[in-house]
């Protein structure tokens, strides 16, 4: 009963919410079979949700509780964050990594290429490609791959399937992998290697 009263209240916010509230970018995955709320905002706060269609007939919905994530921006992101959207183009790296290698480029054309030389476990060396659409105001970075060359590892495997954040400033760029809740926060920081 719980999660299909969320999934009408997470609806009514979704639809009653779009009148007056920021963007919410709800989608459908074909692949998943399911609605993605990654940007709904309610009371101040920000969350991720996904909702999996149960009766065709009755557009009867449900919604996938251990996908539901707070999204809210951290305190001590605050005002350093640039959110000119532009902010994201070029080449970045992980800094102070001393073992692997990874370059993320974001390209103007919403595309985004990553290299990684890694021997973490589940992950290969290689290269991802695909496009991405990053919200500033909340750091939210979704990413569809289109070829995934390096295994578990890169922008194509997030904890729970959550979007990873992205925000940047003018120390460089923080990159936090927070999964459902559930999953303990990973966080990167990243440094510009070229604009």
């Amino acid at each position: 009963m719980f999660p299909r009263l969320l999934s009408v209240l997470l609806l009514n916010a979704l639809f009653l919410g779009a009148v007056s509230a920021q963007v919410t970018d709800a989608y459908y995955d074909a692949a998943s079979g399911q609605i993605i709320l990654p940007h709904l905002r309610g009371d101040g706060e920000y969350y991720y949700a996904r909702l999996t269609l149960i009766d065709a007939d009755t557009l009867t919905f449900q919604a996938d509780i251990p996908s539901l994530a707070d999204i809210t921006p951290p305190e001590q992101v605050g005002e350093t964050v640039n959110t000119d959207a532009s902010q994201i183009y070029g080449t970045w790296t992980i800094s102070g990594m001393t073992i692997d290698d990874v370059y993320v480029s974001f390209f103007e054309d919403g595309s985004y290429e990553l290299f990684e030389d890694t021997t973490d476990e589940g992950c290969t060396t290689g290269t991802e490609y695909g496009s991405y659409q990053w919200v500033p105001s909340t750091g939210l970075l979704l990413t569809t791959v289109d070829t995934d060359g390096n295994g578990d590892c890169g922008l194509s495997h997030p904890n729970d399937g959550v979007p990873y954040r992205v925000f940047i400033s003018d120390q460089g760029m923080q990159l936090l992998d927070h999964g459902s809740g559930i999953a303990p926060l990973e966080e990167y920081g990243l440094v510009r290697v070229s604009q």
